[in-house]
């Protein structure tokens, strides 16, 4: 056997010490990601098609692709915090039908809607970044916000009649969906089953800053509003809705306010995106 010195030596045992803490170490678990995917550009005049993340692992939708970006990060459609969108994923020319299916088991049986989503969208992030070669940082910068709060006397809610576990499946059941809205700004709005989050973030649709829960109240509640008059029109179409009530007036009702503040915004920001290729 060859000797050898022993700063040689040492750095030989070294070596083969690290190859064996590195064949050890189990390997990063892969991303979830979806099974099947299916892209197509939008075709005809028929109405968009909601997103839906549906039992088994199914994802389907037809809006623009800036909304489903919106939605795969979780950021209110519209919000000023999803920023560089391309005029291209906009409108009809901007609008994709996608359809994708996980590997069976990916996504239990059972799981509540929103626990259902919580696992479909990062695979929702990863099929946009395969067929669109999307790009997307995050980014936090201070700046204004709306904190929703208790207001002096204290919350005036209404539970819902259900508990999230028992919430009905969106696929076969929407219009009694937990954690959706219906409506808009103008003519009002009502959720069967939803979380103050939840409002928080249907606010943010027609308020000029990001809103936040910090209420500390959990649970699912019934929750209707008049039409108010949204913060983000200016101009003529803040002049047609000049005689609704202003949302702050309206969250009185159900003893909560929008407070302004100062606090940390999450950005994420688009720095490129493809048209997709052929399906």
């Amino acid at each position: 056997m060859t000797s050898c010195g022993f700063a040689r030596c040492r750095i030989v045992w070294v070596v083969i010490g690290l190859a064996v803490i590195m064949r050890a170490q189990p390997r990063p678990t892969p991303p979830p990601s979806f099974e099947v995917t299916s892209v197509k550009p939008h075709t005809g005049d028929f109405e968009f098609q909601s997103p839906q993340f549906l039992p088994g692992g199914r994802f389907t939708s037809d809006i623009p692709l800036g909304a489903t970006i919106a939605l795969a990060y979780g950021v209110p459609v519209g919000s000023d915090r999803l920023v560089g969108i391309p005029d291209w994923m906009r409108g009809l020319g901007g609008t994709f039908a996608i359809e994708a299916v996980a590997a069976p088991g990916a996504v239990p049986a059972g799981l509540s809607p929103q626990a259902r989503e919580q696992i479909m969208r990062p695979m929702l992030q990863g099929l946009l970044a395969d067929r669109f070669k999307l790009v997307v940082h995050r980014a936090s910068k201070e700046g204004p916000v709306y904190a929703l709060v208790v207001g002096k006397n204290g919350p005036k809610l209404r539970r819902a009649p259900i508990e999230d576990e028992n919430c009905p499946d969106p696929s076969t059941n929407f219009a009694e969906a937990c954690h959706e809205f219906f409506g808009d700004p103008r003519t009002g709005i009502q959720g069967r089953a939803v979380t103050l989050a939840d409002l928080a973030d249907e606010l943010e649709y027609s308020t000029d800053r990001p809103v936040v829960d910090k209420t500390g109240i959990a649970g699912l509640f019934h929750i209707e509003m008049k039409g108010w008059q949204p913060l983000r029109l200016a101009g003529a179409d803040a002049a047609d809705n000049g005689d609704l009530p202003s949302l702050f007036t309206l969250l009185d009702q159900f003893g909560l306010k929008l407070e302004s503040q100062k606090g940390p915004v999450a950005i994420y920001v688009i720095d490129h995106a493809e048209r997709p290729e052929g399906n």
